[in-house]
């Protein structure tokens, strides 16, 4: 499986045991070794990488895989692959995300409208903008998710909000009968 080219000194990685991780370090999984996602340059063969994660478990038994390829405070590079047909399902970020295609079609439905992805389009998505995203074929796509922004999206705070509202209401409604102390 290909790897970040870094150089020497900051390829070095802890024993695989060690606890806690040091930053910039991916966990250890049956699927894939723990990796170093910092260097002062990181450099990958993204063809590779993609058909690397074809040829892992989660592809062989699912719609799609996906692997961080860069993470850092405010910065996360995925390579995702998707089988035709995958969906991820209607959601928003806390952060800008944008979604490079290079290999496939993808569909990325906004609330007001869809935009088709192809290879060399760049995708660009606001914080907290709700989308979707199917592919239309297999493909092949990086993700990246810049930002800080923490705590609840504005989608899931108007959620929230709403479940409140409505228990309140029914608390309030649920009180117009008097307790008569059991002899009704």
């Amino acid at each position: 499986m290909m790897t970040p080219q870094v150089s020497a000194a900051s390829a070095t990685a802890p024993p695989r045991d060690a606890a806690p991780r040091p930053a910039g370090e991916t966990g250890d999984s049956p699927q894939r070794p723990a990796q170093r996602m910092h260097a002062a340059a990181l450099a990958y063969d993204l063809t590779r990488e993609a058909a690397a994660l074809r040829r892992e478990r989660s592809w062989e038994r699912g719609d799609r895989n996906a692997k961080t390829l860069v993470q850092e405070p405010g910065l996360r590079v995925v390579l995702v692959a998707l089988r035709p047909g995958a969906r991820l399902d209607d959601h928003e970020s806390h952060a800008q995300v944008t979604v490079q295609v290079l290999a496939g079609r993808l569909r990325v439905r906004l609330a007001d409208r869809t935009v088709e992805g192809v290879p060399d389009r760049l995708i660009s998505i606001e914080a907290g903008v709700a989308h979707a995203l199917e592919a239309l074929e297999e493909s092949t796509f990086l993700l990246t998710i810049a930002g800080t922004r923490t705590g609840p999206t504005p989608r899931a705070t108007r959620a929230r909000r709403a479940a409140e509202a409505g228990r309140a209401a029914e608390a309030r409604s649920g009180q117009t009968w008097e307790d008569d102390g059991g002899r009704g």
